[in-house]
């Protein structure tokens, strides 16, 4: 089975324990994840995230910045430059 096919059978309640099993680094059970398994684990959560979650919702969503050279309106000018 490939990260496809596995995503496409995954639900609500198997990718919650999924992404346990990755935080924990264990199954609720109590069994060890090998590090490929977290590896191939991981990669399935962002993409069953990336298919079924906003992008704000996802794993790793930075919301990024205004950007500073951007005048915003209303506001003065913090520097002054002297001649």
């Amino acid at each position: 089975m490939d990260i496809e096919e596995f995503v496409n059978r995954l639900g609500q309640a198997e990718y919650a324990a999924v992404k346990q099993a990755i935080e924990l680094g264990k199954w609720p059970d109590g069994r060890v994840l090998a590090s490929d398994d977290r590896e191939l684990l991981m990669r399935a959560m962002i993409a069953w995230e990336n298919k079924h979650l906003a992008p704000d919702q996802q794993t790793g969503y930075m919301e990024q910045p205004d950007c500073p050279s951007t005048p915003i309106a209303g506001h003065e000018q913090l520097l002054k430059w002297r001649e």
